[in-house]
């Protein structure tokens, strides 16, 4: 995940591509504009908002493939879609969280958390989508 955010984890923001010429956003970062209508435009790194709104959820009950290496007893995951403001949404894991407590629309942050530690004993890092209101 090397170059997908920035840090300190609890100011974190993801790092994605704008076109310059059609103001397209792309995560994770792109060398081309997604839009096939647009030839002219490069693209640029550009962080997005720290804040976005659920857009969806699903709830994973089963370990993701390797390289994830699980806990053990695995618990479900809960999985976000999040709207940002720049007009993208992105996927990604939530923070320890109950699940019940989501509503479509609510505000989500970004944050930096571990996702796992591998067969090494090394952490490995990603984003996740915290409560705006669990925030401290």
């Amino acid at each position: 995940m090397v170059g997908a955010f920035t840090l300190p984890p609890e100011d974190a923001q993801l790092i994605a591509s704008r076109c310059s010429r059609c103001q397209t956003h792309t995560f994770p970062r792109s060398f081309t504009c997604p839009d096939p209508t647009c030839r002219e435009g490069k693209m640029e790194d550009t962080k997005l908002s720290r804040r976005g709104k659920l857009a969806s959820w699903t709830v994973v009950h089963y370990p993701p493939p390797p390289p994830y290496v699980p806990e053990e007893p695995f618990e479900p995951l809960g999985i976000a879609e999040v709207s940002f403001p720049e007009g993208i949404q992105i996927v990604g894991p939530l923070t320890k969280i109950d699940l019940s407590d989501l509503k479509m629309g609510m505000e989500l942050e970004t944050v930096v958390e571990t996702y796992y530690i591998d067969h090494d004993g090394e952490a490995v890092f990603g984003w996740k989508f915290r409560n705006v209101e669990d925030e401290g």
